[in-house]
């Protein structure tokens, strides 16, 4: 069946927007497989893939006949996408049709994979587990390592140097919500002097402020819909000017 590949590079955000933009039709999986590539090495590729290189393995999983290959070849670079993510690959005998596959360049036996370029090719692999448990909707506890496979001759892979634990760890880490950080509302409106009117406790998240909307109605005079958070930009429209002033973690908000 002819079949070909992505052959893109990408960095660990440019990977995670990649990923959440394709739709999956016809085909589901419901874990990652972990590799490593043993060879090539580290050693033997120690600026990473090129594009040649990709290309070669390419030729190589086609000349074995093989109807895919594995999805993710990362190194120290960066996130390559070979077999496209929206379809079966081939990379370990019991999960092709169950599962991704990701390559990690390196020979973790006997390289090292928390120092050097190793660290660098672990930083990338962390990321695209993250990415894929994301885009999958499944927990980082269903990761597997291909030793793991019962079918697999590759027994030792993807190295003894690549704890499991650790990996779970750090997935579940990428996972995790980014804490949030407490800050304040102050509210001046107009007419009403030069002292605020309110200075109200808010949340922020990914640069947004939230706040209780019961406590910004009374504050403001505007309608609320009920009480609990809301965020503060869409509560006030354009009644009100924004500023954040990140050194005093404070929003300004002045009534126009």
């Amino acid at each position: 069946m002819a079949w070909d590949i992505v052959g893109r590079r990408f960095a660990p955000d440019e990977f995670e927007s990649y990923a959440s933009g394709l739709t999956m039709r016809g085909w589901q999986p419901e874990f990652v497989v972990l590799h490593n590539t043993a060879c090539p090495s580290l050693a033997q590729r120690p600026h990473g893939f090129t594009p040649q290189h990709i290309q070669n393995l390419y030729g190589f999983y086609v000349g074995k006949g093989w109807s895919g290959c594995p999805h993710l070849f990362v190194d120290q670079n960066g996130i390559w996408v070979l077999n496209p993510l929206t379809r079966r690959g081939v990379h370990s005998p019991s999960w092709n049709r169950v599962a991704w596959g990701i390559e990690m360049l390196g020979e973790y036996g006997s390289e090292p994979f928390d120092t050097g370029p190793g660290a660098l090719v672990r930083d990338h692999a962390m990321a695209a587990l993250a990415t894929l448990c994301r885009k999958g909707g499944f927990a980082p506890d269903t990761i597997r390592f291909h030793k793991e496979d019962p079918r697999t001759t590759h027994t030792t892979c993807p190295g003894a140097n690549v704890r499991k634990d650790r990996v779970l760890q750090a997935v579940r880490q990428a996972l995790a919500p980014e804490p949030v950080a407490e800050a304040k509302l102050v509210i001046y409106r107009h007419g009403m002097g030069d002292e605020p009117v309110a200075v109200l406790p808010v949340q922020m998240r990914d640069g947004k402020a939230f706040a209780d909307g019961l406590k910004l109605a009374d504050a403001t005079g505007l309608p609320a819909a009920a009480a609990g958070p809301v965020a503060v930009r869409a509560f006030l429209g354009e009644r009100y000017t924004l500023k954040w002033v990140p050194q005093t973690r404070r929003v300004y908000a002045v009534e126009k």
